[in-house]
């Protein structure tokens, strides 16, 4: 399996290595608070030019607006990067270079999530897939970088689930179509932001408990926490993991510990953090120090 990396400050870094969790917060304050209307947007278009009357009633585009206005699914997601050692991702999320890295196995990561069996790909997946991935739970993928050549396939995938079948179970399938939209809203990217490789796990909640019973989930639905955000009040849950999924540990260019480290027969141990990963059960993690940079 692939190995993705949680860019962290120590801080952070401390507390998922203790608590052996992922913290995954809510969508909506980290990225557009109307996560999938873009691209609920582009599929209402394409339903309103295959009718002559979009705004009747019973038109596909209106039971599509309809849907996508009530389905407001609660939306949680954590970041990763299938870039290692990267400048960027650094400067960015690990405070300049000195916070460190973790490096997550996604076949062990994926090990807790429910009714999950390998991971998802949005770039790739048929459009059964991502119907499938958009009600199932907890999904971990790749982001889709969203150019109109990547998403036309699953838009007229979509627009096809809407209108085949006539009037009948139309707003079941208008219903589907829309939480479909959410996640690919959740997964998708603007292109230019294409050289982080980034994946991302997501949590979507269902819509109602009926929801939850015919997508077949199992399980408990996480228990929210609330912390404090340059957004305000933002929701967020822990997500377990296995000390196994930890592969490997990246040492920031402008870590601390860098400066000293013990250095047993030429070779340098770290040894607080090597004494921090082995108590916490991550023996088999790797410990590996980022190339050296002189101007992050």
């Amino acid at each position: 399996m692939a190995i993705i990396y949680h860019y962290c400050d120590p801080h952070a870094f401390l507390s998922i290595i203790e608590s052996k969790a992922l913290w995954l917060s809510n969508a909506r304050k980290m990225f557009d608070p109307r996560v999938g209307d873009g691209i609920g947007s582009m599929l209402v278009n394409a339903l309103a030019g295959n009718q002559r009357e979009p705004q009747a009633p019973n038109g596909a585009a209106t039971e599509l607006l309809l849907a996508l206005n009530v389905s407001r699914r609660e939306l949680f997601t954590c970041c990763f990067s299938g870039n290692r050692d990267a400048t960027t991702q650094w400067l960015n999320y690990a405070d300049r270079g000195r916070g460190l890295a973790i490096g997550f196995d996604t076949g062990v990561l994926q090990l807790e999530m429910d009714c999950a069996d390998t991971p998802g790909d949005a770039r790739t997946a048929e459009p059964q897939s991502v119907l499938a991935d958009s009600e199932r739970g907890y999904v971990l993928s790749p982001v889709l970088y969203g150019d109109d050549s990547t998403l036309t396939r699953h838009i007229e995938a979509l627009k096809s689930l809407v209108v085949d079948g006539g009037t009948h179970d139309r707003t079941l399938r208008a219903r589907i179509a829309a939480q479909a939209c959410e996640w690919l809203g959740v997964v998708a990217k603007d292109p230019s932001f294409r050289h982080e490789q980034e994946w991302r796990l997501v949590y979507a909640s269902p819509a109602d408990s009926a929801s939850a019973a015919q997508s077949g989930r199992s399980g408990p639905t996480p228990h929210l926490r609330w912390r404090v955000t340059q957004f305000g009040l933002t929701s967020y849950f822990k997500y377990g993991f296995l000390p196994e999924a930890v592969r490997e540990v990246w040492i920031g260019p402008n870590y601390g510990e860098r400066a000293h480290p013990r250095s047993v027969f030429g070779i340098k141990e770290h040894h607080a953090l090597r004494l921090l990963m082995v108590s916490h059960g991550y023996d088999q993690a790797e410990i590996i120090e980022a190339s050296p940079r002189f101007s992050i």
